[in-house]
């Protein structure tokens, strides 16, 4: 299997005997397949594609697009992954290496502070009320998230403990550009403050405690080994205090 980005515009060779069965899945944007063919074995298929604003990605496939095996060819745009890839993304031979999924946890017993702290992100994300999924930035404790897109739509960001969700609208479509976010809360006053970029913040009570943080999870869930990556972190900050909320505006802009 070959993977390549098809983000904007691809190219690959494949065997001409498999370059009439170009077929595209799901309905992730406006896909062009363009064939050309040559004398002799070779073929090459371009690809333009250009993604809406409901899913996260795209996979087109030649062959037989239900399984990804033999001579498949496999392009996957901003494709998210679900439990051990069965694949390599570099050559090893005739056989496939399994891999585990694209997951970035972060230990805490030595720095985090789980009484006060504060999280400023720059990132992508998908659009979870579609998907089914969180769009996590930044989770804790398996389902909770300290950042998250999961607020109904794209233009909101969210913060969430299990129990309870606060929700902040940015005015941002998180899956068709990148947003800035930061969220604050601290033991004592129970509350936490989360914005979007240089919007004022918006402050929410909420029940149970941070304090069984084990694990950081960085753009998936921290509590599950078959959860997709959905955030696209750029840059993270983490400050083991609580910031006052203009602050918190200040971070985003």
């Amino acid at each position: 299997m070959y993977v390549i980005d098809a983000s904007a515009s691809s190219a690959i060779y494949v065997s001409s005997g498999i370059c009439g069965a170009a077929t595209t899945g799901g309905t992730a944007g406006t896909i062009t397949i363009l064939k050309h063919e040559y004398v002799g074995s070779a073929c090459m298929l371009q690809f333009y594609f250009i993604p809406n604003n409901t899913v996260t990605g795209t996979t087109i496939g030649v062959g037989p697009f239900s399984s990804i095996v033999g001579e498949d060819v496999i392009v996957l745009g901003a494709q998210v992954e679900y439990a051990p890839f069965p694949t390599s993304f570099i050559v090893t031979g005739n056989g496939s290496v399994t891999r585990g999924p694209d997951r970035f946890l972060i230990p805490t017993s030595t720095w985090f502070n789980n009484t006060t702290s504060s999280w400023n992100a720059y990132f992508d994300g998908g659009r979870e009320s579609t998907q089914g999924y969180y769009g996590r930035v930044i989770s804790f404790a398996g389902s909770g998230t300290f950042l998250s897109t999961d607020c109904g739509n794209t233009t909101k960001i969210g913060t969430w403990n299990g129990t309870s969700n606060v929700c902040k609208d940015t005015g941002i479509d998180y899956y068709t550009m990148s947003g800035g976010a930061a969220a604050a809360y601290d033991e004592g006053m129970m509350t936490r403050s989360i914005t979007g970029r240089g919007l004022p913040p918006v402050d929410g009570s909420y029940t149970g405690s941070y304090s069984t943080t084990g694990n950081i999870g960085i753009g998936g869930n921290s509590g599950s080994a078959t959860n997709m990556l959905n955030g696209h972190i750029q840059k993270l900050k983490y400050y083991p205090a609580r910031v006052l909320d203009a602050q918190l505006q200040l971070l985003t802009q």
